[in-house]
């Protein structure tokens, strides 16, 4: 079967940990994809609430400063300046970056049931990141509390090649 092949685009997301009958994953708040092309066809294909934005990457030395803006509607900024922890690799098994990384299973909301999409990748490669500064209007747009209060935890990931399953209903 032909693939559609949507890739080089950077991606910000706002999520929370779920777990629906002994099943792991992540339930996504909001999606903000670089790409156009990709946000609408995910949007569509898989009921997750992807949006447009502008998102940039700048590397200044070894100082990260990421940047975005939603293309339409509410239109919330971010700007972080990140630097690099120590070490790059995959996440052991019991850790705190495992359990943050290591997801495959995507939850959504449609026509008033609980879905569940299973998904598929290789474990990732990640790399700690130190928040130097962090202005971030995504996360109170999602309708969370914003995180001023403790240290925000960052990982780069560089990319990801997914492969999602169909989905299944898991409830009301």
């Amino acid at each position: 079967a032909p693939r559609l092949a949507v890739r080089n685009f950077l991606e910000l997301n706002v999520r929370t940990y779920v777990q629906r009958h002994g099943v792991p994953g992540v339930h996504f708040f909001s999606l903000d994809a670089s790409s156009p092309l990709a946000a609408v066809l995910f949007r569509l294909a898989s009921g997750l609430p992807y949006h447009v934005a502008a998102v940039g990457l700048s590397i200044e030395g070894d100082t990260m400063t990421w940047t975005a803006t939603r293309a339409f509607g509410h239109r919330p900024d971010l700007r972080a300046r990140l630097h690099p922890g120590q070490g790059q690799g995959l996440c052991a098994p019991g850790t705190l970056d495992h359990f943050l990384l290591e997801r495959y299973a995507v939850y959504v909301r449609r026509l008033g049931s609980v879905w569940r999409r299973r998904i598929h990748h290789a474990p990732l490669l990640a790399r700690p990141m130190e928040v130097l500064e962090v202005e971030d209007e995504f996360v109170p747009a999602a309708g969370l509390p914003g995180y001023g209060y403790l240290p925000p935890l960052a990982h780069y990931v560089a990319g990801a090649e997914v492969e999602f399953f169909g989905l299944e209903r898991c409830g009301g």
